[in-house]
């Protein structure tokens, strides 16, 4: 029985789609949740569907049946996120469970109008989406996305989110 768990992969800077590609050509399971962003282009309103962790993606694996150290090696991938000791670090069930829940559902779609509840430098906790229930300190705010630090598998990491996912910590 391979008993498949979900993993957090960074991509190379604007390679996400071409990490998935290549991740799926070797028979890895993988998700790429997306947003739909509308932008103007030559005076007209274009709709772009766009990552929604800007620079991850994420792929299933049974780490101790199957081969996945070429992960770090496939074309799009910076890296597979790993504890310290070098060893992948699963989702907790329940996030990858919201995740591709989320995910089967198609493409989020971005709110016209958005409270932003948090300011660059506090504190804030993700109350929706995978990441739901971390803390992390917001770094940068731009249009209707937020940075924000949070501590998984070991070290600190920003991730990219809607700003609405993001409120100030309590």
């Amino acid at each position: 029985m391979v008993d498949r768990k979900w993993h957090v992969v960074e991509s190379k800077f604007a390679e996400e789609a071409r990490a998935l590609e290549h991740l799926r050509d070797q028979g890895f399971k993988t998700l790429l949740p997306t947003y739909v962003s509308r932008r103007i282009v030559r005076r007209h309103e274009v709709s772009v569907e766009r990552p929604l962790f800007s620079g991850y993606l994420f792929v299933a694996f049974d780490a101790i049946r199957e081969e996945w150290r070429r992960i770090n090696g496939t074309r799009g991938v910076k890296r597979l996120m790993t504890s310290i000791d070098g060893n992948p670090v699963p989702l907790r069930t329940e996030e990858a469970l919201a995740l591709v829940e989320r995910c089967e559902q198609g493409p989020l779609t971005e709110p016209d109008v958005v409270r932003i509840l948090i300011k660059p430098g506090e504190e804030g906790q993700i109350v929706e989406g995978a990441f739901s229930g971390h803390f992390g300190v917001c770094e940068w705010i731009r249009r209707n996305r937020v940075g924000i630090s949070v501590m998984l598998f070991g070290r600190v990491e920003t991730l990219d989110m809607p700003v609405e996912y993001v409120t100030r910590g309590t």
